[in-house]
């Protein structure tokens, strides 16, 4: 018995020499606020469980993970050896502490780790890499194009960068991404960079102070390959989030010396005509199509009025709807609308088509200023054709009969069928029927345990939709601007809907033109005279194609590895 007791002994005090131990290490400290730093783990033997992280996101936020294991055999000794490795970023300064981490029964010790303020005693131009923003003009009138450009500029190789999104939340303001990222090199004070760059067009709806918040990037940057295999984690290079400074914008009102019925504010306004057949030729009853386009850089086309309609004795006017197009550019926006009118003259003589005469605000000069397409006589001829020339028809086959003993031989075909075929067909059809009540019943069942949440999401919407329809039958631009910002939220609900800007942004076609004219509507002092009807109609329109896509049927096929 005392043998036994001494062999137990023994087997205690050697499984506790082979206890696995745990340690935490850190590759930097003191690190700056917005710098990663790698924080590893390291395990001598087997754990128990594998080791739970999320008391760490109390003070950090973890970037990314890895795990490696090594296994040794030294003189007949065998060693296992597992990493963890967690590249991570503090989320506030101070004398921050790294808690003890469980791997099941097993403990990592705790770490104490020192977060500095960022060092602003060094200029952008002597980093290494930083992120500048910068805006096209200092101040702007309402309305107009102000380019946007945020620059991530590299004097070290990166492996990875991703920028956050522009966004406004103060000023009621339209942003539009100008292209894809680009990417080329430059010197600042001899030294050579990458640069990242990325250009947003933005069109504020209202005066003051706009504020461009700052832009954060996040890039990791490249590190060295080295020949140990735990090294392979710090190979993967340092991250760094970089933010840069922030902008304000002075959007003046529209100036008083701007006298036209619509505010339009551009760089470059073009007004031009085609004309279709080319050169025309008037003659009585034969149409020619006049197309007049208004061409805008540095405005939408949603932005562009409607041409003055015009009568003409003489001759009929057909119009059609007008085309609405966008060209996003480095440069900025170009918006275009065409409008076409086919002329259809009744009578000969002489015709005089009046002047189009568009005002526009030089957002260059600062001056009021005209696109003009000066009038013009016409001269419409005699027809010549002659209408009594007689027209050639085809003739049309006619029918081919079935005579009555033909007919009769089908009817005497079906009396002679064996009887035994009407019991097959009846039992076929009684399963049918009682296939068709099962699913019926089986269905209705399915359809009765829709749950009380997702009626409530129902109302919800539904009501939402009604309020958007009341603002416009009521005519009213505030209500429907109110009534659109709740309805876009459910609308898009991981977008952050806080202005009619935001659904401009999210939404496309004729919505996203009737909503920047409501937007023109309540901001500009010139353009009362809106008109609540297209606005209602883009949105009906809307609604129905989402709910064409969202009652499409789905797919009944589970798959092949579900996900648990």
């Amino acid at each position: 018995m005392k043998r036994i007791f001494i062999l137990f002994c023994f087997l205690f005090i050697h499984l506790a020499a082979q206890a696995t131990t745990i340690t935490a290490q850190l590759d930097r400290n003191p690190v700056q606020i917005n710098e990663s730093f790698t924080l590893t783990f390291a395990a001598n033997g087997s754990v128990d469980d594998d080791p739970d992280f999320k008391p760490l996101e109390r003070d950090f936020e973890i970037l990314s993970r890895n795990s490696g294991s090594n296994i040794s055999i030294i003189n007949g000794s065998y060693n296992r050896t597992k990493q963890w490795a967690l590249v991570m970023m503090a989320k506030r300064e101070g004398e921050l502490i790294i808690p003890t981490i469980a791997f099941g029964s097993d403990q990592s010790p705790a770490l104490r780790i020192r977060i500095k303020a960022t060092d602003h005693t060094a200029t952008p131009t002597d980093s290494n890499i930083f992120i500048e923003l910068i805006a096209d003009a200092e101040k702007s009138p309402v309305q107009a194009q102000i380019i946007i450009t945020v620059r991530l500029l590299s004097a070290v190789n990166i492996s990875q960068f991703a920028m956050s999104q522009l966004k406004i939340s103060d000023l009621d303001t339209v942003v539009e991404p100008l292209g894809e990222d680009t990417q080329y090199q430059t010197s600042r004070a001899g030294r050579a960079y990458l640069v990242i760059e990325r250009k947003y067009a933005l069109f504020p709806q209202q005066a003051g102070t706009l504020h461009i918040p700052a832009q954060i990037g996040e890039v990791q940057i490249a590190g060295n390959r080295r020949n140990s295999f735990f090294d392979r984690f710090s190979a993967q290079g340092q991250s760094k989030r970089l933010r840069s400074a922030a902008l304000e914008i002075n959007v003046e009102p529209i100036p008083d010396s701007f006298k036209g019925h619509t505010w339009l504010p551009a760089s470059k306004l073009q007004l031009t005509e085609d004309w279709s057949p080319s050169p025309p030729v008037f003659k009585v009853g034969e149409p020619v199509t006049r197309s007049i386009s208004l061409i805008a850089e540095g405005a939408t086309a949603a932005q562009l009025p409607e041409l003055q309609k015009y009568s003409l004795s003489g001759i009929k006017l057909y119009q059609d709807q007008a085309e609405l197009n966008d060209n996003n550019q480095a440069t900025g926006i170009i918006g275009q609308r065409t409008e076409k009118v086919a002329l259809v003259p009744t009578k000969p003589g002489n015709f005089t088509l009046p002047e189009i005469k568009i005002p526009w605000w030089n957002s260059k000069t600062k001056t009021r200023e005209y696109a003009r397409i000066p009038s013009r006589t016409i001269n419409v001829l005699a027809s010549t054709i002659n209408s009594n020339q007689p027209t050639n028809s085809t003739p049309t086959e006619p029918a081919i009969p079935i005579s009555a003993s033909a007919a009769n031989d089908i009817i005497n075909e079906a009396k002679s069928a064996p009887s035994y075929w009407i019991w097959i067909s009846l039992a076929l059809a009684s399963g049918w029927l009682l296939t068709l009540l099962f699913w019926f019943v089986s269905h209705r069942k399915k359809t009765q345990k829709l749950t009380e949440a997702q009626k409530k999401h129902e109302v919800s919407n539904k009501k939402r939709y009604e309020n958007v329809i009341k603002a416009c039958k009521k005519n009213d631009p505030h209500n429907c601007k109110n009534a659109l910002i709740e309805w876009g939220r459910k609308q898009f609900p991981d977008t952050g809907i806080n202005s009619l800007g935001d659904i401009v942004t999210q939404s496309r076609g004729s919505l996203k033109d009737e909503i920047l004219k409501l937007n023109r509507a309540i901001y500009s002092r010139t353009d009362k005279q809106w008109n609540a009807q297209p606005l209602l109609n883009a949105f009906k329109t809307w609604e129905k194609n989402s709910t064409d896509e969202t009652d499409q049927p789905q797919s009944k096929l589970q798959p092949l590895y579900p996900v648990h």
